[in-house]
């Protein structure tokens, strides 16, 4: 299995972690982004996964790479888009908006007047979107933008991207499913403020977010997307204090504490590349 992410990336993390309990070999091309703690952390816990990283830099090398390289190297490997953001991938959070529906119908959570989720590769809003379209349901379904809209003159993250996906997704759902309701897509809410300096760059904002959802709550947030993410969400909250209708915030962050188990794991076992990124990094040995 081949997929591609940035050095942090939850996405080939849980790719890992899964290729690794069915036996599946895993290939991960990794594209730069600011060396965080966390970073460290899902790097170290890709090694422990016994993941193939392979280091490209910058994004363009890493989307060639992904593909064109990596299918003529491995002409019969399986390959997982960015984010696992694709047709079958999307269904997961179309599923999802059917179980919040049907919490809402059995009175365990009021209707959102809206739902913010992060948007990278687009598939999260894609499946809630889509979702809430089928189950019929009335709420606001944004985005907050955490890269870049374009990838040089390619879109990458723009209405246009995340509306293709819901489409390929209904459509994907429509050839299987011949009692879906006919729907007209309409195009996704997007905010475009709080990406900050770039992709996995910590903003001002996040670092508020973060602080503030961890003593009031205990959450984590990650500063890639969540935190700058609940930003959003707070900012949309001050602005539409007269609008007393609950908001939702759909947390994507995993909640599992992985640290102990990256601390297992010694940074030299890594690609050269990548090991210069710890330093005097602390190992704690079996």
């Amino acid at each position: 299995m081949v997929t591609v992410g940035g050095l942090g990336t939850n996405h080939g993390l849980a790719t890992a972690i899964f290729c690794d309990q069915l036996g599946i070999k895993c290939t991960l091309l990794l594209f730069e982004q600011p060396v965080s703690e966390n970073v460290k952390q899902t790097l170290l816990l890709l090694a422990k996964f016994k993941t193939r990283l392979v280091y490209r830099k910058n994004l363009w090398r890493a989307m060639v790479g992904y593909y064109l390289g990596a299918r003529i190297k491995f002409p019969g490997a399986y390959f997982v888009y960015p984010g696992g953001s694709s047709a079958i991938g999307n269904i997961g959070y179309v599923n999802a908006a059917f179980e919040l529906k049907d919490q809402i119908d059995q009175g365990i959570v009021p209707e959102p007047a809206a739902i913010f989720c992060p948007l990278s590769s687009g598939g999260s809003l894609a499946g809630l979107a889509l979702g809430g379209q089928l189950t019929g349901l009335s709420s606001r379904m944004i985005g907050v933008r955490v890269m870049p809209s374009h990838l040089g003159p390619f879109q990458a993250c723009t209405e246009n991207t995340v509306a293709k996906q819901i489409k390929q997704t209904y459509s994907y759902l429509k050839k299987r499913c011949r009692h879906l309701p006919e729907i007209s897509i309409r195009a996704p809410e997007i905010l475009k403020d709080y990406c900050g300096n770039g992709y996995g760059s910590p903003s001002r904002a996040g670092n508020k977010a973060y602080h503030l959802m961890q003593e009031k709550e205990g959450i984590i947030l990650d500063s890639t997307y969540t935190a700058k993410t609940f930003s959003a969400v707070l900012d949309y909250c001050r602005n539409h204090q007269m609008d007393r209708r609950p908001v939702l915030y759909w947390h994507t962050y995993n909640s599992v504490d992985l640290s102990a188990q990256a601390k297992e794991v010694d940074y030299r076992s890594l690609p050269q590349p990548l090991q210069s990124f710890y330093g005097e990094y602390h190992v704690q040995k079996k």
